[in-house]
Formats: structure tokens, C-alpha cells, sequence
């Protein structure tokens, strides 16, 4: 991947232009530029760096396929770098380019076959799986119990091997108040094993409204979950203080929207009480024990929800609650308070698929908790979306589509001419990567008659169906791809200038 200095090739003047207002003059008189433009050409490394790094990251967490956004956002910068650099209009090839991609997403939409057998959602997951059978099996089977929308937990074990477990859990849209609460930052997530749950109805402002409740979570040795109707002041940069300097096991949550009793329903179900208990505006710590404490097996909080896993409450009071939820729905006449009532229901009535991760190492558990996560992404996108062939076939097919799509000008026209030679190079790459002609293996699917789906299978070191061969790409996965190999260019050869300008 080329970085951001690799992209101002031939760029110069626009650096010089940074400096046209003077420089420092030495004592010999010579200007002190050198080291200026060294520094800020660094700079711009850095920061051509991350934009790559921020929007690899973004297509990873939405569906993977981030080798093959890489490779794409490679080729289409040093297509547009060429071009630019003999006087093409970068943000006339932008427009080329996003033309061509939204071209390209319609082709592979056309494309794409469903999912209709169970045997094609296996192989897809245990392809997904990088080929391990346990995984992509135990993949199958949470998409088949919970279905595409049911929720997925993974956590760490104390045993070698991986197993999935189906539990009761409490879920609500709320996300962390202060990403300082973050303690797996590879996934932007809050995750707790064994904790315990503090409820408010109100605002906390004080901090000594929550010192009582994490002295009680130190002395239980457990993390701390604090559900309140806000965070402020002093009370929140108390907690943020103690993550960030003692390390504390504590993270916050606004309360549901779902009124006080949606409150109640979250300290039913985890063995708890709601404070404050009196009519005072902030819980009194002297009443406050280690009894009025909720407590979960497993907490995760995303950048949307919390999700609690396995409530210490009365199971039979949380089927009653339930049940009397559905008679309440019945009998109700306003739609608004139907809505809070299902919404209600479903905090109560969550199921979902826990993955327990062992393996010989924190290293070895760590690799296949991301391999589990990735895996679970592509499936599901391959569910959505439906498959395309694979082995990069499937852009090469979209290529014909570009040469007559109608653009305003020759700019234009540049910029998708440079997104159709850059589909080629998925499989270009697979191809030398397994130690083939590039060229060779690109210009025989290209040109061959035969059909749609017509690819080379590195494994076999064959020509054929890809469809066949069970070789085949989630549409989601390639679309994402494609979006954000764009994006990333796009940002690369039209902003740079800006980029330079101030700084």
C-alpha cells in the first residue's frame, strides 16, 4: 500500500508553495528549507497512513474484506497518481471513479445468487472460518437457532477448545458513556466477566452517590456496571479518573428509554433494586449493600447497545413479568404504549449465542476470537446479500459494464477507465501469490467464453465454475469492498492538497 508521501510524487510544487512565504535563513544565507519539508512531508506520511489504516478498520468491522479493499484502494491510488500527475483534474477522476463503483455494485447485485440449502450456508461458514470445520459449524448453528439479527457473544475459556452456548440475556440501546470505559479496544468494547450492576433512576452528579457501590464491587473483587439515567460532573470524572489511573473495573450506562419501569425490569432480572429507594434526588450511600446489587455472568457494550448476559434473578418471576408484559400489549389501545411495552418484552426476552474461546495461549485464544468475529460478519453478509463467484471472477465480469458507461468528460472518463484495470488485480494477485503468471491467469478468465462464473482455482491449479468448486463471495463483502477502496482513493487524490495547505 502506498503511503501519503508516495502519493505526491511529482506533487513538489505544491509543498514548495507551503514555504513561498520565506524561510529561515541560515548565517552561510542559505534558506533552512530541507529540514521544514522533512518534517511535514513525515507528517503527511503519517496522516495518509491512518486515513488508510481508519478506513480498513471501518470495512473490517462492517463485513471484513479488508484484503480486498487493500489491494483495490493500491491500485486505483497509483492508477490516479499516474494520471494526475500529467495533469488530470483530481476531482474530475474522483467522480469517474464513484461513477464506476456505483456501476459496479449494481452488476455484482445483479450477479448474486441467494442462499436457498442449508449445505451452501455450511460451506460458506466454515469457508468464512479460513476452513476449520468446528468453527464454521458452530457458525451454522447460531444462524440457525437465532437468526441473522439474534446476538453473538464471544468470551474468553478455561479449556483448549471452542463451544457455543444458547443463554438468557437483557439487551437495550445504550452504549458506553465515556469511550474511557473501553477495555477491548482492538473492538471498540466494554466487556466485564462476572459483574455487578448499580441502578439509578436519576442523574448522578456526586461523586460519593457511586463510592459506596465500587468499594462494595472491590471488596466482591468483581467489575462494576453503573445503569443511571445520566452520568455528570463530578461523578462521571470521578469514574472516568479511576479507569484511566487505578485501572478500575467500572464502566457506565445511560438508563433505556423505557421509563422507570424499564428499570425495574433490568434489576428484576439481575437480582437487584433501583435507587434511590426514597423520593431523594441522589441514593443515600449509607443504605446501600452489596444485596441491592445486580449481577450478570458476562457484560459486553458496543458503539450502539449493552448487552447482559445470564441475570442473577428469580427465572419464574422474569417469565411472569413477561407474560404479564404480552397480556398488558393485548389489552392496550395506544400504539405509542405497545411500542414501550414490546420494547420491554424484548429487553426481557433476549436469547443469544455465546461463544466460550479457549486455546493454549492468550495469543491462540486472541487469534481465534477475531477469526470467530470476521467469520460471523461474512456469513451473516453472505446471508443478506447472497454470493457472487470468487477468486476475483466476479469483478473481472463487471469490467465489460464500465467501457459504455456514459461520463461528462475525459477526466471522467480516466477515473473509470483506472477503477476497470484496478478490478483485475484481486485476481492478479491471487494468482502470483501462488507463485503464477499474473497476466496469464487475469487474460484467460477475461476472455473466456464459456460462462458467467468461469474462474481459477488456485488449490487445484484449475480453470472452471467457481460456483461448481464451491469457490465463491459474499456480495456484501466485495460491495463493501469496492466502496471503500474508492472512498480511500478518492480521499487520497483530492484532499492532499488541502491537507498540505494547513499544515
Amino acid at each position: 500500500m502506498p503511503t501519503f508521501l508516495t502519493l505526491l510524487s511529482g506533487q513538489m510544487p505544491i509543498i514548495k508553495r507551503c514555504f513561498s512565504n520565506g524561510g529561515a535563513l541560515s548565517r552561510h544565507g542559505f534558506i533552512e528549507e530541507k529540514s521544514v519539508s522533512n518534517s511535514l512531508l513525515k507528517k503527511l506520511t503519517q496522516i495518509g497512513t491512518q486515513v488508510v489504516q481508519d478506513i480498513v478498520d471501518d470495512s473490517d468491522q462492517e463485513v471484513g474484506g479488508i484484503t480486498t479493499a487493500t489491494i483495490l484502494a493500491r491500485a486505483l491510488v497509483n492508477e490516479s497518481n499516474q494520471i494526475i500527475s500529467k495533469g488530470a483534474d483530481p476531482k474530475e477522476i474522483r467522480v469517474g471513479i464513484m461513477a464506476a463503483v456505483e456501476m459496479v455494485i449494481k452488476q455484482l447485485n445483479a450477479m448474486a445468487r441467494p442462499i436457498n440449502r442449508p449445505e451452501q450456508l455450511l460451506r460458506v461458514a466454515i469457508t468464512s472460518a479460513q476452513g476449520d470445520r468446528a468453527i464454521g459449524g458452530l457458525i451454522y448453528q447460531t444462524i440457525n437457532t437465532i437468526g441473522l439479527d439474534g446476538q453473538i457473544c464471544i468470551q474468553n475459556a478455561k479449556t483448549i477448545d471452542v463451544e457455543l452456548r444458547f443463554c438468557d440475556a437483557i439487551k437495550f440501546r445504550q452504549s458506553y458513556i465515556s469511550p474511557s470505559f473501553i477495555n477491548t479496544p482492538s473492538r471498540s468494547l466494554v466487556e466485564f466477566d462476572s459483574a455487578l450492576l448499580f441502578i439509578c433512576r436519576n442523574t448522578l452528579t456526586r461523586a460519593e452517590s457511586i463510592v459506596r457501590a465500587m468499594d462494595l464491587a472491590e471488596l466482591k473483587r468483581m467489575p462494576l456496571l453503573i445503569i443511571a439515567k445520566d452520568i455528570v460532573d463530578e461523578a462521571l470524572n470521578h469514574l472516568v479518573l479511576q479507569r484511566i489511573n487505578a485501572n478500575a473495573k467500572v464502566a457506565a450506562v445511560k438508563a433505556p428509554c423505557l421509563g422507570r419501569r424499564g428499570l425495574t425490569d433490568i434489576a428484576m432480572a439481575s437480582g437487584g433494586a433501583v435507587f434511590p429507594k426514597n423520593n431523594e434526588p441522589e441514593p443515600d450511600p449509607a443504605i446501600i449493600n452489596i444485596n441491592d446489587l445486580g449481577q450478570v455472568g458476562y457484560v459486553t457494550i458496543t458503539k450502539e447497545d449493552t448487552l447482559l448476559i445470564q441475570g442473577y434473578g428469580d427465572a419464574k418471576a422474569i417469565v411472569d413479568r413477561i407474560d404479564a408484559i404480552e397480556e398488558e400489549i393485548r389489552l392496550s389501545s395506544s400504539q405509542s404504549q405497545k411500542k414501550i411495552l414490546e420494547e420491554r418484552m424484548a429487553l426481557l426476552d433476549t436469547r443469544v449465542a455465546v461463544f466460550l474461546v479457549g486455546g493454549s495461549s492468550e495469543g491462540d485464544k486472541k487469534k481465534k476470537k477475531d477469526l470467530i468475529a470476521n467469520a460471523v460478519r461474512i456469513t451473516s453478509a453472505a446471508v443478506e446479500g447472497g454470493l457472487v463467484p470468487g477468486g476475483g471472477t466476479a469483478l473481472i465480469r463487471c469490467m465489460k459494464h464500465l467501457e459504455s458507461l456514459i461520463v461528462e468528460n475525459k477526466d471522467q472518463r480516466l477515473g473509470v477507465d483506472t477503477v476497470r484495470r484496478a478490478l483485475r488485480m484481486p485476481c492478479w494477485t491471487i494468482a502470483q501469490n501462488a507463485g503464477l503468471d499474473g497476466d496469464e491467469v487475469v487474460y484467460i478468465v477475461e476472455t473466456a467464453p464459456m460462462y458467467e462464473d468461469f474462474g481459477y482455482d488456485v488449490v487445484s491449479g484449475k480453470y472452471g465454475s467457481m460456483s461448481m468448486k464451491g469457490i465463491m463471495d459474499p456480495t456484501k463483502v466485495l460491495c463493501t469492498a469496492i466502496t471503500n477502496a474508492a472512498g480511500m482513493a478518492s480521499l487520497l487524490i483530492t484532499d492532499h492538497e488541502y491537507m498540505i495547505s494547513n499544515k
